[in-house]
């Protein structure tokens, strides 16, 4: 089943616009309910099929676009699930999106929405997808067909285009082992999900995923041919690449840091990420690696938080509590970062150009810093 995305509920106050994507091209978004009849639910016995729900943007020239919409940040459900939980006195309610919501076309000019690298999008454990909304457009906006994608029952909430809603199965106190469990479920859903958008291609085209929780294993990494590489959000690395490493094959793989969380010795050691460059540097030493780390920031600065927060003005009514969950980095800010600097990696990742921001630290991004690089 595919939809268009939802368009903006009418309230009392205007709209907060998010800002327009910073690469080159605009942006379309669908959503997709894409289901796998060969696995059932693994969180709901009652279902025969998997269903896996996805935000899928894809780039367009900004001479083909005809009409921009603004598009709904979250669905009413979501909103106002998010308002409450972070006391955002219906902020959530009112952010919207800027998509390219009509084509032109005529004879000679045709939309080809299969020519752009694909990048598969997770969230962290428990979120949702459309957290990384901005994330994913903005990345979109430099030539990537984005698939940002999500397993109902494990975030705390998933609502599907026709209103329905699944919660958490997952408890307020969850284990290291119900952590492990959705890592696994998450590789068989990419799994499946690079099956479904490489039928019929070469085994050189190649996919790269983006993870707010790293969830390298050797399943995943086992997948022959189809993964190059992938970037890891400040998540704590489990299982296999931590004895196996990355697998077979040239790969490029970015590990982003807060500033209380790194593979450095002393107190913010992450021992996950020594171990991960420990086996990568015995088994894996051919592929291009990197952390970097960015100043002033937490778990949470690696989703859109810091930047609704901002936009919206939430940050200024209360900074503290706000500065505590986010970081104190600015969030229109740290959204160009991290994009700007993941675009690069990724067009030397799939598209064979020579690092530009990747190959050092550069003056114009004095908050980001290299605690480690191997390029060999």
């Amino acid at each position: 089943m595919s939809l268009g995305p939802v368009h903006a509920q009418n309230t009392t106050l205007p709209p907060i616009v998010v800002p327009t994507p910073p690469g080159p091209y605009a942006t379309r978004m669908e959503i997709k309910v894409i289901v796998d009849t060969s696995h059932p639910d693994p969180y709901n016995s009652t279902l025969k099929y998997n269903r896996i729900l996805t935000s899928i943007y894809t780039p367009v020239s900004k001479s083909l676009c005809l009409k921009f919409c603004e598009e709904q940040y979250y669905p009413p459900a979501t909103a106002a699930f998010a308002d409450t939980t972070l006391d955002a006195h219906g902020v959530f309610e009112r952010l919207t999106l800027s998509l390219c919501c009509s084509i032109y076309s005529s004879p000679g000019r045709i939309f080809h929405d299969d020519e752009y690298p694909v990048l598969i999008l997770t969230p962290g454990f428990r979120e949702s997808r459309l957290d990384f909304s901005v994330f994913a457009q903005y990345l979109s906006s430099y030539g990537y067909k984005v698939i940002l994608m999500e397993q109902p029952g494990e975030p705390n909430i998933v609502e599907f285009p026709d209103g329905e809603i699944v919660r958490s199965v997952f408890g307020i106190t969850p284990t290291d082992a119900d952590e492990v469990l959705a890592l696994n479920v998450q590789v068989q859903d990419i799994l499946f999900i690079i099956d479904q958008f490489t039928k019929g291609k070469e085994l050189t085209e190649q996919v790269n995923y983006i993870a707010a929780q790293a969830m390298l294993n050797d399943s995943l990494n086992g997948h022959p041919g189809r993964i190059a590489g992938g970037v890891n959000l400040d998540g704590t690395y489990y299982g296999a690449v931590l004895t196996e490493g990355m697998g077979s094959g040239k790969k490029f793989f970015m590990l982003w840091d807060n500033i209380d969380h790194n593979s450095l010795p002393g107190p913010n050691n992450e021992p996950s990420f020594t171990q991960w460059w420990n086996i990568t540097d015995r088994l894996d030493n051919q592929d291009w690696r990197v952390e970097l780390s960015l100043t002033n920031s937490t778990k949470a600065t690696f989703t859109d938080l810091p930047l609704l927060a901002d936009i919206s003005g939430v940050r200024q009514t209360d900074p503290g509590p706000v500065d505590s969950l986010i970081g104190t980095i600015n969030g229109v800010r740290s959204m160009s970062i991290e994009t700007v600097y993941i675009s690069d990696f990724f067009d030397m990742a799939l598209k064979g150009k020579k690092e530009t921001l990747l190959s050092g630290p550069n003056k114009a991004y004095l908050e980001v810093a290299f605690v480690r690089l191997e390029t060999s």
